[in-house]
């Protein structure tokens, strides 16, 4: 689960809605909104276009959006456990009015991580009676101390497995999202400012974008959205970069299966075997496993089809023990 995480008037829920194409409902906050996204996939809507595919079906992921607080009031621990089930952190940061300042609310958010895990860790070494346990802990609860989250820490694979255990939430992966609510977006990458001040800081992926546009647009079919983006000067959308931006976090790689019936992205983790990928779409298909038949999309896209694909020897017969990469196109052969 991806959670949006953010104070109040950042423009958070206006961004879930964009994302999950979901509408404005009097829903129950003191629980997170959770919603399936279908992710935008400029590549596969190619590839649907080119096959004249019947169906096109995008990647899915499931987003929860937390309701905001005010930045003075803070977040209530039941606020703050509601991100304990997240495989990854949003911050959401407002980027617009004369009360915007992005390095004070983002190291604000981190900080209601930090004492949340310090609190945690100091209870928990309370009641520990393990001395490698005791070790660990006391290695988190300096660090927490410092105001530093926890995933600045190296940690080895026993490490792991322990905290795994404690519900700690500045472990999580995060990235950043700029509301830049009275502005056209700007593409997803590096933001020129110094939005964290500590030393040797994991680099954080940083997105800006405009959370009303981007919902106007993710409501447009395909065609009208390209006009739309013409007309406002765009030379791409923003979201699909966010998009690519979310899977990269997750480590996560889609590939493609195309067709006149459907085009559809898998998602799998990076390092995947194209036996294991053939799994993901059927496990006959996973047993069964001859061979992938392999084409970049890159290389389709400069040829413009199969057959010319074909002709220029740009496809490759690929045993089970392949690494699929992000955005190749599969066919799988197999026996039944």
């Amino acid at each position: 689960m991806i959670t949006l995480f953010g104070f109040a008037g950042s423009g958070k829920t206006t961004f879930f809605q964009a994302l999950t194409k979901s509408k404005k409902e009097n829903y129950d906050f003191s629980k997170p909104d959770v919603k399936m996204a279908k992710l935008p996939d400029e590549r596969l809507e190619f590839l649907a276009e080119k096959f004249a595919s019947r169906k096109i079906t995008f990647p899915e992921l499931s987003f929860a959006d937390i309701k905001g607080v005010s930045k003075n009031e803070g977040f209530p621990p039941e606020k703050l456990a509601q991100l304990s089930n997240a495989r990854l952190i949003v911050y959401c940061l407002k980027g617009f009015g004369p009360d915007c300042n992005l390095s004070d609310d983002l190291e604000s958010l981190e900080l209601e991580l930090i004492l949340h895990d310090l609190e945690l860790a100091e209870k928990r070494l309370s009641q520990s009676e393990n001395p490698q346990t005791k070790t660990l802990l006391e290695r988190c609860q300096e660090t927490l101390t410092n105001g530093a989250p926890l995933r600045d820490c190296e940690f080895s694979a026993i490490e792991k497995g322990v905290l795994i255990n404690y519900p700690f939430l500045s472990t999580k992966k995060v990235m950043i999202l700029i509301n830049r609510e009275r502005e056209l977006p700007a593409a997803g990458g590096s933001f020129p400012l110094l939005l964290f001040k500590r030393k040797g800081k994991e680099k954080i992926p940083v997105f800006s974008l405009c959370a009303p546009l981007e919902k106007e647009i993710s409501e447009l079919p395909s065609r009208e959205r390209e006009e739309y983006l013409k007309k406002l000067s765009l030379s791409e959308w923003s979201l699909p970069h966010f998009a690519r931006g979310l899977l990269q976090a997750l480590s996560l790689k889609p590939f493609y299966t195309v067709g006149e019936d459907e085009s559809k992205a898998w998602l799998i983790s990076e390092g995947t075997p194209a036996v294991k990928a053939a799994g993901k779409i059927h496990t006959d298909m996973e047993k069964g496993f001859i061979r992938a038949e392999v084409l970049s999309f890159e290389d389709f896209k400069k040829v413009g089809s199969l057959r010319e694909a074909k002709h220029q020897n740009l496809v490759r017969s690929e045993n089970k023990n392949y690494l699929v990469q992000d955005g190749d196109i599969i066919e799988f052969l197999f026996s039944k």
